[in-house]
């Protein structure tokens, strides 16, 4: 009579892993970079900001924190917002809970539209041409 070989691993074979204990000062950053590594800071917005708009960011920082506030403020009252450079928020679903408010938005972004409104203006006629 045949034996039916066996899939399952033996209980006598034991993998054994070492763990190589990194620097922590160079851990705790990986673990913070990796924890969100797709979400925009305040301090990230802020060099954009700066960049684009030629302007010391010691300046910027308490309009971009008020103006971050307020929209902050907007979306708890209920209201939608609506501004071309970002688009449409509309809430869907919002609860308070012992952490704060939890807010389910739906922003939708127009094509094209963003180029426009972000102040870049687009000549009417080539320089050399008369109007």
């Amino acid at each position: 009579m045949a034996t039916k070989a066996s899939t399952k691993p033996s209980r006598k074979a034991k993998a054994s892993l070492s763990v190589v204990s990194p620097d922590p000062d160079l851990a705790a950053a990986d673990a913070a970079e990796a924890a969100n590594p797709d979400q925009l800071r305040i301090k990230d917005l802020l060099d954009r900001v700066a960049a684009a708009t030629d302007q010391p960011k010691n300046k910027l920082r308490s309009v971009v924190e008020a103006t971050l506030t307020e929209l902050g403020r907007a979306l708890e009252a209920g209201e939608g917002i609506n501004l071309p450079q970002l688009g449409k928020i509309r809430i869907v679903n919002s609860r308070t809970e012992d952490q704060g408010t939890i807010m389910t938005l739906k922003l939708r972004r127009m094509q094209g539209k963003s180029d426009k409104a972000s102040g870049e203006n687009e000549a009417l006629a080539e320089v050399s041409e008369d109007s």
